[in-house]
């Protein structure tokens, strides 16, 4: 059962617990007249969904290598269906309580049935030709077709039937045509790319550029409303690859990627969703395409000889026409009616920096990771004005984690601890502006018997601080166990884990958007155990067979890669492919 409320104002102001007023027909014991002053609505509800899903899909892509000097042809196709075949009972009733609407109950009990079939298949065709010495053009066409059907029934049941209550005799009658639903959605896509790529022995750039016109069908039938629509978008993006190659081990990837995307046929369409009153859905048929850019440069090396490695990566990312929810609020009733909308300002990036490296003893290691991050994110906003505003809402956060352990042939151990912070901004609603922090320290260590058993553990004590919500400003100690033996020489291992022994775990996740504020904490199953077997099968044979069968598969070659084994720069080519 789901019991919520909406008020026009803090209740926490007024009673320590307002989820021990939502419930109806509270007595008198049970009431605070403060707390009726401000009460919008409260809502129960019951629902069970039953369901059986059937899919599966298939690929194939077959290589043919034309010459030694680069030219090949691939092509490679997929398929893939499903069929999803839902039930869904659901009971739910809505007070109001505003003047004018006192004590106005809507009831709702329904059966809903959603049949869906849908299937999909792709064929694409590369090819690359070889210009001059390690430059190729490569041209790609990939057809892409998607079908899907759903035929939403939803059926009105009497008064006293509840959801696990048998069905009525001749419930089909009662049919309700505003609430159902059909749709069948026919998706047609051509892909043609075309990019130049250049082989050098230090670095290799791939840069082209994709076209896709699409043709899209709709028929569409809600209650009064039937449609038979189609739709013909042409998108094109710009891609790019770039590698600069230090050594075997050490090098440099730049990349861009730009990628439009469409809104979804249905938000397109002037239709008004009311199946939950208090969550009223609209159509929007002036919505534009997205289009994303995407830039990420990366960076990695690796010190054999000191056991030293470095990792960097950079991204960023940013949205036009970003498709936001404009939400407007009804304070009679408590409802949100939201509809689809274009906008701009949406943009994220993201940075990552680890370093790990063992000491002048090997046996002594040590690894950082650090992480930063910063989020623009926009949004329709209602204020108490009734006034649509664009809201902003920035997020900082830098986070650290450091290890050093200690290890030999039969025991390692390790010692941990993390700490993160962010700075959360809402520019409209100030009172979402906090800095919460998170910190955690803790150690593992494993011992290993000679004859092949080990066993493992790790404790780590989780603290959150600095959060609005008193309750998520807590600590958590957390302890697992493993015990693992190998069987029959190394190729099979038997293992019995343990997750969360003391119980302390909890399930929180939060978010901060332009819309607001959510926090939710939810009963999960922390505290199990496991118990796994192993077992690895050797198809391929001995090392020798294995590094004979990979050689062969470098030297078959791959659309846009050039030259095989045995060209001046088969060596960077295998790193790339790699």
């Amino acid at each position: 059962m789901d019991v919520s409320g909406t008020f026009n104002s803090d209740p926490y102001q007024i009673v320590t617990n307002p989820n021990d007023y939502l419930n109806f027909g509270n007595n008198e014991d049970n009431s605070s007249e403060e707390l009726d002053k401000i009460r919008v609505n409260s809502s129960k509800s019951w629902s069970l969904v039953e369901g059986n899903s059937l899919s599966g899909n298939a690929s194939l892509q077959i290589n043919r290598k034309l010459n030694n000097k680069g030219r090949n042809i691939t092509f490679r196709g997929s398929f893939g269906f499903g069929n999803n075949d839902n039930d869904q009972y659901m009971n739910s009733e809505t007070r109001y309580y505003q003047e004018g609407l006192l004590f106005r109950t809507d009831s709702i009990r329904r059966y809903i049935t959603t049949p869906t079939d849908n299937y999909n298949y792709a064929a694409q065709l590369t090819y690359s030709e070889p210009l001059a010495r390690a430059v190729f053009l490569q041209f790609s066409y990939q057809f892409k077709y998607q079908y899907n059907e759903s035929d939403k029934s939803t059926y009105n049941m009497p008064y006293g039937w509840v959801y696990n209550n048998p069905l009525p005799v001749n419930f089909e009658e009662d049919k309700d045509e505003e609430q159902s639903k059909y749709a069948q959605y026919k998706y047609f896509n051509h892909d043609m790319m075309v990019s130049l790529r250049f082989i050098r022995e230090k670095w290799s750039l791939s840069a082209g550029m994709s076209f896709q016109p699409q043709h899209t069908v709709l028929s569409y039938k809600k209650g009064d409303f039937a449609t038979d629509t189609t739709r013909n978008v042409f998108n094109f993006a710009p891609n790019m690859d770039f590698r600069f190659r230090f050594s075997k081990v050490s090098q440099l990837r730049l990349t861009y990627r730009g990628r439009s995307s469409q809104p979804s046929m249905e938000n397109l369409l002037p239709v008004t969703d009311n199946s939950n009153p208090l969550n009223i859905r609209m159509g929007n048929p002036g919505l534009d395409p997205s289009f994303a850019h995407n830039l990420r440069v990366f960076y990695n090396t690796y010190n054999a000889e000191k056991q030293q490695g470095i990792i960097a990566h950079i991204n960023g990312q940013l949205t036009q026409n970003s498709i936001s929810n404009s939400r407007s609020y009804d304070e009679m009733t408590g409802a949100w009616t939201v509809m689809p909308k274009n906008i701009n300002g949406n943009w994220n990036a993201f940075g990552m920096f680890g370093y790990n490296t063992a000491l002048k003893n090997k046996k002594y290691t040590i690894n950082t990771f650090t992480t930063l991050r910063y989020t623009n994110n926009v949004g329709y906003l209602t204020d108490s004005t009734k006034v649509e505003r664009k809201n902003t809402t920035t997020e900082f956060s830098v986070s650290e984690r450091l290890n050093a352990a200690y290890r030999n042939d039969w025991i390692e151990f390790g010692l941990n601890g993390s700490f993160s912070y962010s700075v959360e901004r809402d520019k409209l609603q100030r009172v979402n502006n906090q800095e919460p922090y998170t910190f955690s320290y803790g150690a593992n260590t494993t011992l290993t018997a000679p004859w092949g058993m080990s066993f493992s553990t790790n404790i780590a004590n989780q603290s959150r601080r600095g959060y609005s919500d008193v309750e998520l400003n807590n600590n958590e100690l957390i302890w697992n166990a493993q015990i693992a033996q190998s069987l029959l020489k190394g190729a099979a291992t038997v293992s019995f884990e343990m997750y969360d022994i003391l119980g302390k775990q909890s399930n929180i996740t939060r978010s901060l958007t332009s819309s607001g504020r959510s926090v939710y904490q939810y009963n999960g199953v922390n505290s199990y155990c496991m118990v796994h077997f192993i077992y690895r099968l050797n198809i391929f044979g001995s090392k020798a067979a294995r590094d004979k069968m990979m050689n062969n598969r470098r030297g078959f070659g791959g659309p846009g890669f050039g030259p095989g084994p045995g060209a001046p720069y088969a060596p960077f080519l295998n790193a790339a492919i790699s």
